[in-house]
């Protein structure tokens, strides 16, 4: 029985959970590859194999290479220009004596 016809006799919750594992391991699988081989050198066949998918399976997630790397690349911006911490009145305080002290 293929992966799809086991994964659509799931629970609709646990159909969820795979998708999501599929996704999260589609994703980090692409990351390394156009990490290491950029955008022209990666192929969907060797992302599915990193992946541990079959390249069937990635084009379901991801219908080409292009909507699978723009999702990558949204990735890693939303954790570069995501929220970062407030600096609290303490924090504030350590910083100013750390710069200030003498060497």
């Amino acid at each position: 029985m293929s992966g799809d016809a086991q994964i659509s006799r799931l629970k609709p919750g646990r159909r969820t959970d795979i998708r999501r594992e599929n996704e999260r391991a589609i994703l980090d699988a692409a990351e390394k590859v156009f990490a290491e081989a950029g955008f022209g050198g990666a192929t969907m066949q060797l992302i599915a194999d990193m992946a541990g998918l079959p390249k069937a399976n990635l084009h379901y997630y991801f219908a080409t290479k292009e909507d699978l790397y723009r999702r990558v690349v949204s990735g890693i911006f939303e954790i570069w220009l995501g929220p970062r911490p407030s600096i609290t009145p303490t924090l504030a305080i350590r910083f100013r004596h750390s710069t200030t002290a003498s060497p």
